[in-house]
């Protein structure tokens, strides 16, 4: 378990921004009762993917670049 602990830092934030996605799109998809439309996945695409570039930036790609140094 600590295993798959170490290897998920630096994912997790990413893991729950798209968590976030999911329960958003959701929310809008239940209230709306109209079904799936193009507004309600752009805007809740547009709130995981400014956190997810964030993550890739600042954690994803230093510690890929560390594994790949040993």
């Amino acid at each position: 378990m600590q295993r798959a602990n170490e290897w998920l830092k630096g994912f997790r934030t990413i893991l729950l921004s798209w968590a976030g996605y999911a329960l958003m799109f959701m929310d809008s998809l239940v209230t709306n009762l109209a079904g799936i439309s193009q507004e309600a996945l752009k805007g809740a695409a547009a709130m995981a993917l400014l956190i997810t570039i964030k993550q890739i930036k600042t954690d994803v790609i230093p510690k890929l670049k560390g594994r790949l140094e040993k």
